[in-house]
């Protein structure tokens, strides 16, 4: 090579750097995607649900059982699961024995696509504000601690904590 001919250029094609910066962007995305923790999205789930509460009615009975608003209640027997729009967390979470919460009052069922609901029926759902702790994750081998969620659930699977 003479002074003439200085030899291949060593900056790389746009197209590379271009390339290389959008991967870099990529992970930093999943990186921050993977550090947020349950209970950011739990509670930020709490939060956004807070305005879509139907009104609460404040004691609910059904069946000899009675549920006050501010009354501590634990699930006795298995009773499905809580869904991510429930918790925040992105798989179903098992609503089984021994986990707590207090009860907000009671509402009415809603229409489903395979249920219609009778508008003179009692009312049977409460919800309930789950205290934090550790729940087990549906059809997985493992648990996560979840900070406090509202969700519902039917009178049958609850009983109040003296």
């Amino acid at each position: 090579m003479t002074a003439e001919e200085p030899g291949p250029s060593r900056t790389p094609p746009a197209w590379i750097i271009v390339a290389v910066a959008a991967g870099l962007v990529l992970i930093g995305v999943a990186r921050w995607q993977f550090e947020k923790t349950s209970w950011e999205r739990s509670a930020r789930f709490v939060t956004e649900r807070a305005n879509e509460t139907p009104a609460l009615v404040p004691i609910v009975t059904w069946e000899g059982k009675t549920f006050h608003t501010g009354d501590t209640v634990r699930i006795f027997k298995w009773a499905g699961t809580f869904k991510p729009s429930d918790t925040g967390y992105p798989d179903d979470i098992d609503a089984g024995p021994s986990r707590t919460g207090v009860v907000l009052g009671g509402e009415k069922r809603k229409d489903s696509w395979h249920l219609r609901i009778d508008q003179a029926e009692p009312i049977q759902i409460v919800r309930v504000r789950w205290h934090r702790q550790t729940w087990k994750v549906n059809l997985q081998d493992q648990t996560i601690v979840l900070e406090p969620f509202e969700a519902t659930i039917h009178a049958d699977h609850i009983e109040v904590l003296p």
